[in-house]
């Protein structure tokens, strides 16, 4: 039966990264759940838990059919890569590669072995994954898919025949050949909450009925994920920016509206509510770090280390500037090998003011196209509650990286911020497009006698 399951789950992954290039959008989902999705195939093949790589080229393959398929027929796949944004973007993660030249001699092979985890993450998720998405139609068209994958991995996981709880944490038993023998229970985490920000925040179209069931299923077992692993910091993000996004997801125009919101924000408070204490109630060996002592415990043991980092950094005058270095912070006594799990204070103390400066200018321009976004399609409800989606995802991430991490090893949350700015950067492309086609049908007509100029025009911001 474990076979079984396992050959099923390799159809799944063989199809589906096939159908990335007939759908490119398709190619999102596999990211979402690429990590959890890993932890099963190994837990029922041993050969891709001795070479990891085979199926991360597979996945890879997925992104890559995806982007083949939408350079064929859609011309604006690659505007915005010539923008200020990916040079900035491109600007800080040359710079931070060039800190390793001066980071301290013990903290540099942790420097290099996060680079090179990171590098195939930044090239597929950075590079290539953006130039599928141009317009929030496409980014909507691959939220459906999402959950639908979503869900199906995340009942894999759950009833996984390798599950077992460790140090208060659901995880997956891999073998004898990974640290502990366990997965990492916050990649099942992390894609339980991308699942509750989409079923909760998403406009579906098609069948009411049958999407409706699939974003309760999707919230259920979402929380679930997020509650089993242990993981504080998804669940309480997730559910936060649940309740921030969901009255700007949907339009409030009269009081029926409002009264229609804030009752659909009551059901999925409920259904949060009931979930998580469901399982802390009938599952006791996940609620050890579900208490207030322990949650307190584990806070004030990162603001220690993270201040530890601070007063070198203080300590220093000659490395304000320009920071003490890629991963200086394992030079720390008790530190090898690990990072400062907050990407501000990364900045910050590692690549210094001028770092934190390049962070800072980044953070600003997502929030400008964030808002350029917002109010382009503010008032079409499906593309609204999209574009609340897509900045959920990069607050989501944001969050996350102020306590995991680190900026060579993982492009999070820079490829959701880009894929914010490339989304922006791809309409503004063709409505310009679209305003010059109409200025040039204008020289064989009557003055305004061609219909939708002034609303093209408006959009683009030429009145």
């Amino acid at each position: 039966m474990t076979m079984v399951l396992g050959i099923s789950v390799m159809l799944l992954v063989g199809v589906w990264t096939i159908a990335c290039f007939f759908r490119p959008q398709m190619a999102l989902p596999l990211l979402v759940v690429f990590y959890p999705l890993k932890q099963n195939v190994q837990s029922y093949f041993s050969f891709f838990l001795e070479h990891s790589w085979v199926f991360n080229i597979t996945m890879a393959m997925g992104v890559c059919l995806g982007v083949a398929g939408i350079l064929r027929k859609d011309p604006y796949a690659l505007k915005g890569y010539k923008s200020g944004y990916f040079a900035l973007l491109g600007f800080l993660f040359c710079y931070c590669l060039s800190a390793m030249l001066w980071t301290p001699d013990v903290a540099r092979p942790y420097a290099v072995e996060q680079l090179l985890s990171g590098a195939p993450y930044w090239i597929l998720q950075a590079l290539l994954l953006p130039a599928i998405f141009s317009s929030v139609e496409r980014f909507r068209s691959s939220l459906g898919p999402t959950l639908i994958l979503s869900c199906i991995v995340s009942v894999l996981f759950l009833t996984n025949p390798h599950g077992t709880v460790f140090n208060h944490r659901y995880v997956i038993q891999l073998g004898i050949l990974t640290e502990k023998g366990f997965g990492n229970p916050l990649a099942s985490a992390q894609m339980g909450g991308q699942m509750a920000l989409i079923a909760a925040l998403m406009i579906p179209s098609g069948s009411k009925a049958f999407w409706l069931m699939v974003r309760g299923v999707a919230i259920v077992l979402g929380l679930t994920m997020a509650v089993m692993a242990g993981s504080r910091g998804q669940l309480t993000s997730s559910v936060f920016l649940v309740v921030l996004l969901f009255p700007l997801a949907r339009k409030v125009r009269n009081l029926t509206q409002f009264f229609l919101t804030a009752g659909g924000l009551g059901v999925l408070a409920v259904i949060g509510y009931f979930t998580i204490t469901l399982i802390l109630k009938e599952d006791t060996e996940v609620t050890g770090r579900w208490t207030l002592d322990v949650a307190t415990r584990h806070l004030d043991e990162r603001f220690e280390t993270a201040l530890g980092l601070i007063r070198w950094w203080a300590s220093e005058p000659t490395s304000w500037m320009f920071g003490l270095g890629a991963n200086a912070f394992s030079a720390l006594p008790g530190n090898a090998g690990t990072y400062v799990h907050n990407a501000i204070i990364e900045m910050f103390c590692e690549y210094g003011l001028f770092g934190l400066g390049l962070f800072c200018t980044l953070a600003y321009l997502t929030v400008r196209h964030s808002l350029d976004l917002f109010r382009r399609h503010r008032e079409s409800p499906p593309e609204r509650t999209t574009v609340a989606i897509l900045v959920a995802f990069g607050l989501y991430s944001f969050i996350l990286c102020l306590k995991q991490g680190a900026f060579l090893g993982a492009p999070e949350p820079y490829y959701l911020w880009l894929l914010i700015a490339k989304i922006n950067l791809g309409e503004r492309a063709a409505l310009a497009n679209q305003a010059a086609a109409m200025a040039e049908q204008q020289q064989y007509q009557p003055d305004g006698a061609y219909p939708g100029y002034e609303d093209v025009a408006a959009a683009y911001g030429n009145s």
